[in-house]
Formats: C-alpha cells, sequence, structure tokens
C-alpha cells in the first residue's frame, strides 16, 4: 500500500461517512457529470467512489501541496479540499491525516517516497471506512469456516 491509499483512507475516516448513501467516502463535491445530492457527489458504487478519491488525492500529491495546503487551498494552486469557506477547520484536518498516516506535515508529497511510518496501521479504521465489499467477503468467508 502507497501513502495515496492512506492519504485517501484517512480522508474517508475524517469525513466518517464510509460510502454512505452517493457512494462518496471522500465526500467530494462533484466529480465530472455525476449527478449531486445534498452538496456532494453520487457514485454509481463504492468502488467508484473511492478510485475517485484516490485520483483526487494522487491529482494533489502531482500538485507538490503540503497537508496543510492540500485541505486549506494553496492560492493559484488549489482551493482546498477542506477550505476554511465551507465551515471546515483544514488544519485540524491536516493534523488528523498526518496522525493517521505518519506523513509530516510542511514537506510537498510530491517529495516523499512512498514508505510510511507504521502509525497509520496502529489504529484501526472505523467500520464506516472500510468498503461494504471488505466486510461482506470478511462476514461471508467467517460463515463458510463456521459451517466447515
Amino acid at each position: 500500500m502507497n501513502y495515496i491509499d492512506d492519504i485517501a483512507g484517512a480522508i474517508a475516516r475524517q469525513e466518517g461517512t464510509g460510502c454512505g448513501a452517493n457512494n462518496n467516502p471522500g465526500n467530494l463535491r462533484t466529480w465530472g457529470s455525476l449527478p449531486v445530492s445534498r452538496g456532494f457527489a453520487v457514485f454509481p458504487s463504492c468502488e467508484a467512489g473511492w478510485e475517485a478519491l484516490r485520483h483526487q488525492v494522487q491529482r494533489n500529491v502531482d500538485r507538490g501541496l503540503t497537508l496543510e495546503e492540500f485541505f486549506a487551498g494553496k492560492m493559484g494552486v488549489y482551493a482546498g479540499y477542506a477550505p476554511t469557506a465551507d465551515n471546515n477547520q483544514p488544519l485540524i484536518y491536516a493534523r488528523n491525516v498526518s496522525t493517521w498516516t505518519g506523513l509530516p506535515l510542511g514537506v510537498p508529497l510530491d517529495q516523499l517516497g512512498t514508505q510510511l511510518s507504521p502509525a497509520f496501521y496502529d489504529e484501526a479504521l472505523p467500520v464506516a471506512a472500510i468498503p461494504i465489499e471488505l466486510i461482506l467477503i470478511a462476514v461471508v468467508g467467517a460463515a463458510v469456516v463456521w459451517a466447515l
């Protein structure tokens, strides 16, 4: 797993919605021509929502943003994933993502390698942040083992 996946997982954890009714674990506002409900894009599946979130993370890494700029924005480059204009607290968001992933604050993300500190893996994600497909696989697998 690389830090793109780690950041996406931390964003889903911060958002606290899992895939939700919109199949949108990152609470992305818009995505191409997809419909929008209650201010957030509606994806056709949970995996499509995760893929879009990973793509957005990669775009922000490629922009050379720090975690703080990723969430608060950088003038002339990016408006921010969770800007204060939307009643967010982007610096708290950035600190949480840093804590959960082990990624440092203040360092452009495109200058980091792909290896992370184990801090991200030390804390379990809430069930809401785990794709339903993985939960179903675990439940079905446990039922098959029990039946044997």
